[in-house]
Protein backbone atom coordinates (compact mmCIF):
# COMPACT_ATOMS: atom_id res chain seq x y z
CA UNK A 1 0.00 0.00 0.00
CA UNK A 2 1.46 2.99 -1.12
CA UNK A 3 1.95 6.33 1.18
CA UNK A 4 -1.03 8.16 -1.24
CA UNK A 5 -3.30 5.17 -0.30
CA UNK A 6 -2.65 5.49 3.23
CA UNK A 7 -2.99 9.24 3.01
CA UNK A 8 -5.72 9.41 0.88
CA UNK A 9 -8.00 11.56 3.46
CA UNK A 10 -9.45 15.11 3.12
CA UNK A 11 -9.91 17.79 5.87
CA UNK A 12 -13.64 18.73 6.22
CA UNK A 13 -14.98 21.83 8.20
CA UNK A 14 -15.35 20.88 12.27
CA UNK A 15 -19.38 21.40 12.68
CA UNK A 16 -18.19 22.21 16.81
CA UNK A 17 -15.69 23.01 18.44
CA UNK A 18 -14.31 21.21 21.67
CA UNK A 19 -13.93 23.53 24.62
CA UNK A 20 -14.75 26.08 22.50
CA UNK A 21 -11.58 25.77 20.64
CA UNK A 22 -11.17 25.01 16.46
CA UNK A 23 -11.41 21.57 15.41
CA UNK A 24 -9.46 19.92 12.43
CA UNK A 25 -11.41 17.04 10.88
CA UNK A 26 -10.19 14.04 8.60
CA UNK A 27 -12.54 12.59 7.03
CA UNK A 28 -11.77 8.93 4.66
CA UNK A 29 -11.64 9.44 0.89
CA UNK A 30 -13.93 6.84 -1.22
CA UNK A 31 -10.58 4.97 -1.92
CA UNK A 32 -9.43 5.07 1.16
CA UNK A 33 -10.78 2.43 3.78
CA UNK A 34 -8.85 -0.12 5.38
CA UNK A 35 -8.77 -4.29 4.68
CA UNK A 36 -7.25 -6.08 7.11
CA UNK A 37 -5.67 -5.56 10.67
CA UNK A 38 -2.77 -3.48 9.37
CA UNK A 39 -3.12 0.40 10.61
CA UNK A 40 -1.79 3.28 8.98
CA UNK A 41 -0.92 5.05 12.07
CA UNK A 42 0.47 4.88 15.19
CA UNK A 43 -0.77 7.49 18.44
CA UNK A 44 2.46 7.13 20.70
CA UNK A 45 1.87 8.12 24.59
CA UNK A 46 4.60 9.29 26.64
CA UNK A 47 5.83 5.72 27.51
CA UNK A 48 6.23 5.37 23.72
CA UNK A 49 3.26 2.82 23.78
CA UNK A 50 1.69 2.59 20.55
CA UNK A 51 -1.77 2.50 19.35
CA UNK A 52 -2.61 1.63 16.07
CA UNK A 53 -5.87 3.50 14.57
CA UNK A 54 -7.21 2.90 10.73
CA UNK A 55 -7.73 6.89 10.62
CA UNK A 56 -7.02 10.27 12.24
CA UNK A 57 -10.49 11.73 11.94
CA UNK A 58 -9.92 15.17 14.06
CA UNK A 59 -6.93 17.22 15.85
CA UNK A 60 -8.30 19.66 18.25
CA UNK A 61 -6.73 21.77 21.26
CA UNK A 62 -7.94 18.96 23.52
CA UNK A 63 -8.13 15.44 21.39
CA UNK A 64 -7.87 13.41 18.85
CA UNK A 65 -10.47 11.82 16.85
CA UNK A 66 -10.00 8.53 15.44
CA UNK A 67 -10.60 5.03 14.18
CA UNK A 68 -9.39 2.20 16.00
CA UNK A 69 -8.84 -1.47 14.55
CA UNK A 70 -12.59 -2.48 15.62
CA UNK A 71 -13.92 0.53 13.17
CA UNK A 72 -14.83 2.65 16.06
CA UNK A 73 -14.77 6.18 16.53
CA UNK A 74 -12.56 7.02 19.41
CA UNK A 75 -11.95 10.39 21.21
CA UNK A 76 -8.68 10.56 23.22
CA UNK A 77 -7.16 13.65 25.00
CA UNK A 78 -4.51 15.00 23.57
CA UNK A 79 -2.80 15.45 26.48
CA UNK A 80 -2.07 11.10 26.25
CA UNK A 81 -0.83 11.64 22.81
CA UNK A 82 3.25 12.27 22.39
CA UNK A 83 3.43 11.71 18.71
CA UNK A 84 1.10 10.14 15.68
CA UNK A 85 3.50 8.89 13.11
CA UNK A 86 2.94 6.20 10.10
CA UNK A 87 2.65 2.84 11.46
CA UNK A 88 5.01 1.75 8.48
CA UNK A 89 7.64 4.02 9.54
CA UNK A 90 7.84 2.95 12.49
CA UNK A 91 7.49 -0.92 12.41
CA UNK A 92 9.93 -1.00 9.60
CA UNK A 93 13.55 -2.48 10.89
CA UNK A 94 15.56 -1.53 8.05
CA UNK A 95 16.17 1.62 5.91
CA UNK A 96 15.85 1.40 2.27
CA UNK A 97 19.20 0.29 0.43
CA UNK A 98 20.74 -1.29 3.78
CA UNK A 99 21.18 -4.70 3.08
CA UNK A 100 18.56 -6.58 1.65
CA UNK A 101 14.97 -5.52 1.83
CA UNK A 102 12.60 -7.53 4.28
CA UNK A 103 10.04 -9.37 3.48
CA UNK A 104 6.46 -8.32 3.93
CA UNK A 105 7.25 -5.21 5.53
CA UNK A 106 5.87 -1.68 4.65
CA UNK A 107 7.24 0.85 2.52
CA UNK A 108 7.71 4.49 2.24
CA UNK A 109 8.27 6.44 -0.61
CA UNK A 110 11.16 9.13 -1.09
CA UNK A 111 10.93 12.62 0.54
CA UNK A 112 10.05 15.18 -2.80
CA UNK A 113 11.76 18.07 -1.90
CA UNK A 114 11.92 20.60 -4.41
CA UNK A 115 14.29 23.58 -4.85
CA UNK A 116 16.36 24.25 -1.77
CA UNK A 117 16.57 24.53 1.84
CA UNK A 118 15.94 26.83 4.59
CA UNK A 119 16.85 25.67 8.11
CA UNK A 120 16.35 27.42 11.23
CA UNK A 121 18.12 27.39 14.95
CA UNK A 122 15.69 25.59 16.46
CA UNK A 123 15.66 22.81 13.57
CA UNK A 124 13.37 23.27 11.56
CA UNK A 125 13.44 22.49 8.00
CA UNK A 126 11.87 24.23 5.43
CA UNK A 127 12.07 23.72 1.63
CA UNK A 128 11.95 26.04 -1.27
CA UNK A 129 13.54 28.95 -3.15
CA UNK A 130 14.29 32.84 -2.45
CA UNK A 131 11.48 34.64 -2.94
CA UNK A 132 12.17 38.42 -4.15
CA UNK A 133 9.45 41.17 -4.79
CA UNK A 134 9.99 43.77 -7.96
CA UNK A 135 8.66 46.75 -6.68
CA UNK A 136 7.78 49.36 -9.85
CA UNK A 137 9.73 52.71 -9.87
CA UNK A 138 7.73 55.91 -7.89
CA UNK A 139 7.84 57.73 -10.70
CA UNK A 140 5.87 55.48 -12.95
CA UNK A 141 2.63 54.77 -11.07
CA UNK A 142 0.52 54.01 -14.34
CA UNK A 143 2.25 51.18 -14.45
CA UNK A 144 0.58 47.54 -12.64
CA UNK A 145 2.66 46.17 -9.71
CA UNK A 146 5.10 43.35 -10.61
CA UNK A 147 4.43 40.12 -9.11
CA UNK A 148 6.99 38.38 -6.94
CA UNK A 149 8.88 36.08 -9.15
CA UNK A 150 10.52 32.99 -7.84
CA UNK A 151 13.72 31.65 -9.67
CA UNK A 152 15.90 28.52 -8.79
CA UNK A 153 19.42 28.53 -7.60
CA UNK A 154 18.79 31.84 -6.06
CA UNK A 155 18.92 33.48 -8.99
CA UNK A 156 16.39 36.46 -7.60
CA UNK A 157 15.87 40.01 -8.37
CA UNK A 158 14.67 43.36 -6.71
CA UNK A 159 14.76 43.30 -2.87
CA UNK A 160 12.24 42.71 0.01
CA UNK A 161 9.92 45.12 1.73
CA UNK A 162 11.13 46.64 5.10
CA UNK A 163 13.61 49.01 6.11
CA UNK A 164 16.98 48.60 7.13
CA UNK A 165 20.13 50.67 7.18
CA UNK A 166 21.71 52.19 3.93
CA UNK A 167 25.00 50.89 3.04
CA UNK A 168 28.32 52.51 1.67
CA UNK A 169 27.10 53.13 -2.33
CA UNK A 170 30.73 53.19 -3.96
CA UNK A 171 33.55 51.59 -2.05
CA UNK A 172 31.51 48.21 -1.89
CA UNK A 173 34.12 45.78 -3.34
CA UNK A 174 31.97 42.76 -5.35
CA UNK A 175 33.01 38.89 -4.69
CA UNK A 176 35.14 37.49 -6.84
CA UNK A 177 33.39 36.20 -10.00
CA UNK A 178 30.54 37.65 -9.08
CA UNK A 179 29.43 38.90 -12.87
CA UNK A 180 29.61 41.70 -15.40
CA UNK A 181 27.90 44.19 -12.76
CA UNK A 182 30.16 46.24 -10.55
CA UNK A 183 29.24 46.98 -6.63
CA UNK A 184 28.02 50.18 -7.50
CA UNK A 185 25.24 48.76 -9.04
CA UNK A 186 24.35 46.99 -5.95
CA UNK A 187 22.75 49.14 -4.10
CA UNK A 188 19.19 49.61 -1.40
CA UNK A 189 18.55 49.00 1.46
CA UNK A 190 20.31 46.34 3.65
CA UNK A 191 17.56 43.86 5.02
CA UNK A 192 17.68 41.58 7.88
CA UNK A 193 14.95 39.29 6.67
CA UNK A 194 14.91 36.18 4.17
CA UNK A 195 12.02 36.05 2.05
CA UNK A 196 11.38 32.72 1.18
CA UNK A 197 9.28 30.28 -1.47
CA UNK A 198 7.49 27.24 -0.07
CA UNK A 199 5.98 25.34 -3.01
CA UNK A 200 2.82 24.69 -1.00
CA UNK A 201 2.66 27.23 2.06
CA UNK A 202 3.72 30.25 -0.08
CA UNK A 203 5.99 33.38 0.85
CA UNK A 204 7.44 32.81 4.19
CA UNK A 205 9.69 35.19 5.96
CA UNK A 206 12.83 34.41 8.27
CA UNK A 207 14.83 36.73 9.95
CA UNK A 208 18.44 36.19 9.91
CA UNK A 209 18.85 35.77 13.09
CA UNK A 210 16.42 32.53 13.26
CA UNK A 211 18.19 30.97 10.42
CA UNK A 212 20.72 28.32 10.94
CA UNK A 213 21.55 27.28 6.84
CA UNK A 214 20.42 28.33 3.46
CA UNK A 215 21.15 25.92 0.55
CA UNK A 216 20.13 26.12 -3.37
CA UNK A 217 20.19 22.18 -3.49
CA UNK A 218 18.29 18.89 -2.02
CA UNK A 219 21.64 17.51 -0.59
CA UNK A 220 21.91 18.91 3.34
CA UNK A 221 19.77 16.34 5.26
CA UNK A 222 21.99 16.09 8.34
CA UNK A 223 20.95 19.03 10.89
CA UNK A 224 23.92 21.78 10.31
CA UNK A 225 26.24 22.16 12.82
CA UNK A 226 27.10 25.68 14.63
CA UNK A 227 29.83 27.66 13.17
CA UNK A 228 32.25 29.56 14.94
CA UNK A 229 31.67 32.67 11.93
CA UNK A 230 28.57 33.10 9.06
CA UNK A 231 29.99 31.27 6.18
CA UNK A 232 29.56 31.51 2.53
CA UNK A 233 30.35 28.69 0.36
CA UNK A 234 30.80 29.84 -3.03
CA UNK A 235 29.69 27.54 -6.07
CA UNK A 236 33.38 27.46 -7.10
CA UNK A 237 33.80 26.07 -4.10
CA UNK A 238 35.40 29.33 -2.28
CA UNK A 239 34.91 29.70 1.26
CA UNK A 240 34.19 33.22 3.01
CA UNK A 241 33.91 33.25 6.44
CA UNK A 242 32.67 36.63 8.94
CA UNK A 243 29.40 38.20 9.72
CA UNK A 244 26.33 38.19 7.25
CA UNK A 245 25.09 41.66 7.80
CA UNK A 246 22.60 41.10 5.61
CA UNK A 247 20.72 41.10 2.08
CA UNK A 248 20.66 43.97 -0.12
CA UNK A 249 18.68 44.53 -3.51
CA UNK A 250 17.55 47.59 -5.95
CA UNK A 251 14.24 48.65 -6.07
CA UNK A 252 14.66 50.89 -9.40
CA UNK A 253 16.39 47.81 -11.55
CA UNK A 254 15.52 44.46 -11.62
CA UNK A 255 18.36 44.04 -13.45
CA UNK A 256 20.73 43.48 -10.46
CA UNK A 257 21.00 40.53 -8.43
CA UNK A 258 20.16 40.04 -5.08
CA UNK A 259 23.29 40.21 -3.23
CA UNK A 260 24.47 39.19 0.25
CA UNK A 261 26.79 41.58 2.46
CA UNK A 262 29.36 40.01 4.21
CA UNK A 263 31.79 41.73 6.62
CA UNK A 264 34.66 39.41 6.66
CA UNK A 265 37.03 38.36 9.02
CA UNK A 266 39.77 41.08 7.93
CA UNK A 267 39.07 43.50 5.00
CA UNK A 268 36.51 45.66 3.55
CA UNK A 269 32.71 44.57 3.33
CA UNK A 270 31.91 42.65 0.39
CA UNK A 271 29.04 42.13 -1.49
CA UNK A 272 27.99 38.57 -3.00
CA UNK A 273 25.18 38.22 -5.81
CA UNK A 274 23.49 35.07 -4.68
CA UNK A 275 23.35 33.35 -8.07
CA UNK A 276 27.25 32.84 -7.28
CA UNK A 277 26.05 31.27 -3.44
CA UNK A 278 25.29 27.00 -2.87
CA UNK A 279 25.20 27.62 0.89
CA UNK A 280 24.86 30.03 3.61
CA UNK A 281 25.70 28.84 7.13
CA UNK A 282 24.76 31.64 9.78
CA UNK A 283 26.25 31.07 13.60
CA UNK A 284 23.46 31.94 15.60
CA UNK A 285 23.01 30.00 19.51
CA UNK A 286 20.70 27.20 18.92
CA UNK A 287 16.97 27.49 20.43
CA UNK A 288 14.70 25.24 21.63
CA UNK A 289 10.63 25.54 20.18
CA UNK A 290 8.57 27.69 22.11
CA UNK A 291 7.13 25.90 24.68
CA UNK A 292 3.30 25.66 23.17
CA UNK A 293 4.15 24.75 19.55
CA UNK A 294 3.58 22.01 18.02
CA UNK A 295 5.28 20.12 15.48
CA UNK A 296 4.44 19.03 11.84
CA UNK A 297 5.91 16.85 9.57
CA UNK A 298 5.03 16.69 5.67
CA UNK A 299 5.67 14.90 2.83
CA UNK A 300 7.53 17.51 0.82
CA UNK A 301 10.59 17.38 3.53
CA UNK A 302 8.74 20.31 5.53
CA UNK A 303 9.17 20.11 9.46
CA UNK A 304 7.57 23.36 10.72
CA UNK A 305 6.64 24.31 13.96
CA UNK A 306 2.65 25.53 14.23
CA UNK A 307 0.55 27.39 16.59
CA UNK A 308 -3.06 27.36 17.35
CA UNK A 309 -5.16 25.19 14.76
CA UNK A 310 -7.66 27.14 12.73
CA UNK A 311 -11.08 26.20 11.54
CA UNK A 312 -10.72 24.97 7.95
CA UNK A 313 -10.97 26.33 4.58
CA UNK A 314 -11.75 25.05 1.35
CA UNK A 315 -10.99 21.40 2.23
CA UNK A 316 -7.30 22.29 4.44
CA UNK A 317 -5.53 21.94 7.44
CA UNK A 318 -4.86 26.12 8.06
CA UNK A 319 -2.48 27.08 11.09
CA UNK A 320 0.02 29.57 11.92
CA UNK A 321 3.73 28.54 11.28
CA UNK A 322 5.14 30.63 14.48
CA UNK A 323 9.11 30.52 12.71
CA UNK A 324 7.69 33.43 9.83
CA UNK A 325 8.12 37.09 10.30
CA UNK A 326 5.93 37.59 7.55
CA UNK A 327 2.48 39.84 8.36
CA UNK A 328 0.25 37.13 7.07
CA UNK A 329 1.45 33.77 9.10
CA UNK A 330 -1.10 31.73 8.56
CA UNK A 331 -0.69 28.51 5.80
CA UNK A 332 -2.83 26.08 4.63
CA UNK A 333 -1.75 22.82 3.91
CA UNK A 334 -3.12 19.65 1.94
CA UNK A 335 -4.23 16.28 4.08
CA UNK A 336 -2.52 13.57 1.81
CA UNK A 337 0.97 15.89 2.81
CA UNK A 338 0.79 15.48 6.74
CA UNK A 339 3.18 12.74 7.31
CA UNK A 340 3.75 13.15 11.44
CA UNK A 341 1.88 15.27 14.45
CA UNK A 342 3.23 16.16 17.70
CA UNK A 343 1.43 17.84 20.01
CA UNK A 344 4.25 19.50 22.07
CA UNK A 345 7.49 20.13 19.12
CA UNK A 346 9.70 19.68 22.44
CA UNK A 347 8.55 16.13 23.07
CA UNK A 348 10.91 14.27 20.52
CA UNK A 349 14.50 14.58 20.44
CA UNK A 350 16.30 12.77 17.64
CA UNK A 351 19.45 11.44 18.89
CA UNK A 352 20.96 9.87 15.12
CA UNK A 353 21.43 13.78 14.87
CA UNK A 354 23.58 14.51 18.00
CA UNK A 355 25.76 11.24 16.60
CA UNK A 356 30.01 11.75 17.34
CA UNK A 357 32.09 8.92 16.18
CA UNK A 358 35.11 8.33 19.06
CA UNK A 359 38.34 7.66 17.68
CA UNK A 360 38.78 3.92 17.85
CA UNK A 361 42.31 2.51 18.64
CA UNK A 362 43.55 0.32 15.90
CA UNK A 363 43.93 -3.64 16.75
CA UNK A 364 44.81 -6.51 14.47
CA UNK A 365 42.21 -8.17 16.44
CA UNK A 366 39.38 -5.42 16.01
CA UNK A 367 39.23 -3.50 12.68
CA UNK A 368 38.53 -0.04 12.81
CA UNK A 369 35.17 0.57 11.85
CA UNK A 370 33.03 3.95 12.71
CA UNK A 371 29.00 4.51 12.87
CA UNK A 372 27.31 6.41 10.70
CA UNK A 373 24.06 7.96 10.22
CA UNK A 374 22.29 6.76 7.73
CA UNK A 375 20.93 9.21 4.69
CA UNK A 376 16.88 10.00 5.28
CA UNK A 377 14.88 8.57 2.44
CA UNK A 378 11.44 8.93 3.69
CA UNK A 379 9.63 12.18 5.01
CA UNK A 380 9.26 10.97 8.42
CA UNK A 381 13.20 10.18 8.99
CA UNK A 382 12.85 13.62 9.45
CA UNK A 383 11.70 12.57 13.09
CA UNK A 384 14.59 10.75 13.61
CA UNK A 385 17.48 9.32 11.51
CA UNK A 386 19.17 5.83 11.45
CA UNK A 387 22.98 4.68 12.40
CA UNK A 388 24.67 2.24 10.85
CA UNK A 389 26.77 0.43 12.91
CA UNK A 390 29.06 -1.51 10.63
CA UNK A 391 30.93 -3.71 13.02
CA UNK A 392 32.43 -3.43 16.47
CA UNK A 393 32.32 -0.06 17.08
CA UNK A 394 30.49 2.67 19.38
CA UNK A 395 28.09 4.94 18.92
CA UNK A 396 28.27 8.01 20.76
CA UNK A 397 25.15 10.29 21.16
CA UNK A 398 23.93 13.08 23.62
CA UNK A 399 20.65 13.22 25.93
CA UNK A 400 19.55 15.99 27.32
CA UNK A 401 19.42 16.60 30.67
CA UNK A 402 15.77 16.61 31.17
CA UNK A 403 15.07 13.37 28.87
CA UNK A 404 12.59 10.77 29.91
CA UNK A 405 12.76 7.77 28.35
CA UNK A 406 14.85 6.84 25.33
CA UNK A 407 13.99 3.81 22.92
CA UNK A 408 15.17 2.98 19.61
CA UNK A 409 14.70 -0.54 17.36
CA UNK A 410 18.46 -2.37 17.34
CA UNK A 411 18.31 -4.56 13.64
CA UNK A 412 20.71 -7.02 12.44
CA UNK A 413 20.23 -6.46 8.60
CA UNK A 414 18.65 -9.70 6.42
CA UNK A 415 21.50 -9.92 4.73
CA UNK A 416 24.13 -10.23 7.65
CA UNK A 417 21.66 -12.59 9.71
CA UNK A 418 23.46 -16.20 8.51
CA UNK A 419 26.18 -16.11 11.09
CA UNK A 420 25.57 -12.89 13.23
CA UNK A 421 26.30 -13.20 16.87
CA UNK A 422 27.13 -10.23 18.63
CA UNK A 423 26.92 -8.30 21.51
CA UNK A 424 25.16 -4.67 22.22
CA UNK A 425 25.94 -2.65 25.42
CA UNK A 426 23.92 0.79 26.24
CA UNK A 427 25.08 2.59 28.75
CA UNK A 428 24.19 6.36 29.81
CA UNK A 429 26.30 8.53 31.52
CA UNK A 430 28.66 6.03 32.70
CA UNK A 431 26.04 3.60 33.55
CA UNK A 432 24.98 0.30 31.53
CA UNK A 433 21.42 0.22 31.22
CA UNK A 434 21.08 -2.73 29.45
CA UNK A 435 23.21 -5.56 27.42
CA UNK A 436 21.56 -7.70 24.33
CA UNK A 437 23.20 -10.71 22.53
CA UNK A 438 21.77 -10.12 18.88
CA UNK A 439 21.85 -13.93 17.13
CA UNK A 440 20.28 -14.68 13.52
CA UNK A 441 17.33 -16.36 15.60
CA UNK A 442 17.03 -13.06 17.90
CA UNK A 443 17.97 -10.30 15.24
CA UNK A 444 15.58 -7.47 16.28
CA UNK A 445 15.70 -5.58 19.85
CA UNK A 446 13.09 -2.96 20.51
CA UNK A 447 14.82 -0.47 23.42
CA UNK A 448 12.75 1.35 25.72
CA UNK A 449 14.10 2.80 28.84
CA UNK A 450 13.11 5.16 31.49
CA UNK A 451 15.53 7.47 32.45
CA UNK A 452 16.29 10.16 34.75
CA UNK A 453 18.39 12.63 33.61
CA UNK A 454 20.76 12.78 30.19
CA UNK A 455 24.44 12.55 29.08
CA UNK A 456 26.57 10.49 27.14
CA UNK A 457 24.58 7.60 25.62
CA UNK A 458 27.29 5.37 24.19
CA UNK A 459 26.01 2.18 22.38
CA UNK A 460 28.76 -0.53 21.97
CA UNK A 461 28.69 -2.94 19.42
CA UNK A 462 31.39 -6.15 20.32
CA UNK A 463 32.10 -9.74 19.79
CA UNK A 464 29.30 -12.63 21.17
CA UNK A 465 29.46 -15.41 23.78
CA UNK A 466 30.97 -17.72 21.27
CA UNK A 467 33.64 -15.35 20.64
CA UNK A 468 33.00 -16.08 16.79
CA UNK A 469 34.66 -12.80 15.57
CA UNK A 470 33.09 -10.26 13.62
CA UNK A 471 32.04 -12.09 11.24
CA UNK A 472 28.49 -10.44 9.86
CA UNK A 473 28.72 -8.65 13.07
CA UNK A 474 26.61 -5.55 11.62
CA UNK A 475 23.64 -3.51 12.99
CA UNK A 476 21.55 -0.71 12.45
CA UNK A 477 19.53 1.39 15.31
CA UNK A 478 16.70 2.48 13.83
CA UNK A 479 15.17 6.04 15.05
CA UNK A 480 16.58 6.28 18.04
CA UNK A 481 14.82 8.94 20.24
CA UNK A 482 14.50 10.46 23.38
CA UNK A 483 11.41 12.02 25.40
CA UNK A 484 10.88 14.75 27.25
Amino acid sequence: MTLAHRHLVCLLLAASALAGMPVIALARGAGASVIGPRPLWLLLDSAMQPTGVRDILSISADSVGYVDMTGASVARPLSMVSLIVPAGWWTRTTPRGVGVEPMGEPTMPSIRQPGGLLETIDGQRVPGNLEFAVPQPAADPSRRPTRPSTMSGGQQAGRPPGGGGQPGQPGIPAAPNSGDKPATEIVGEVEDSIRWQHPTLGTLSFKLEQVRRWSVDQQPWAPAAVPERDALLLANGDKLEGFVAGLIGNTQNSRVELAVKLEPVSGEPLLLPVQRLRTMLLSGAPALPPAQASRLILADGTDAQVGTMLPLVGGKLKTHLLASAAADSVVRIDAPLLVGFAPSARTLIDLAATLVSPSQPASPAKPTVTATRLPRTEPADLLSGSIDMPGWCTAVMTVPADAKRIGMKVVVPESCRIYAECTLTVSLAGKVLTTRVLTAKDPVFELNIPISGGGELRITLADGPAASGPVHDRVVLRRPIAFR
